[in-house]
């Protein structure tokens, strides 16, 4: 769009300079956005790969209840994905036939 705006525009138009100032602070915008998610996304990895040897019985027990909740908060997320996958595919099937 700032492209076209270019060639069309004059060159000393103000809104052609307001819209590639705007254009910048997108671009900028969107550059700290991704470096915010690599960030984040590396600080995962790393608690991904956490040292466990260092927690004493309760805390060890602590993690290993929270794991085990996130366990079977992804599996029942993972069955309920299933279901509505076989759904769609059910109703797909019943589609091809009545249109064959």
């Amino acid at each position: 769009m700032v492209i076209a705006s270019k060639v069309k525009a004059r060159s000393d138009s103000e809104k052609l300079k307001h819209l590639k100032s705007s254009s910048k602070d997108v671009a900028e915008s969107t550059a700290q956005v991704i470096a915010t998610c690599r960030t984040v996304s590396n600080a995962c990895e790393n608690e991904d790969n956490a040292d466990f040897s260092s927690l004493s019985v309760h805390e060890s027990k602590k993690k290993e209840m929270e794991i085990q909740i996130e366990v079977l908060t992804l599996e029942t997320q993972l069955e309920r994905q299933r279901k509505n996958l076989f759904s769609l595919r059910k109703l797909q099937y019943a589609n091809n036939e009545s249109n064959a």
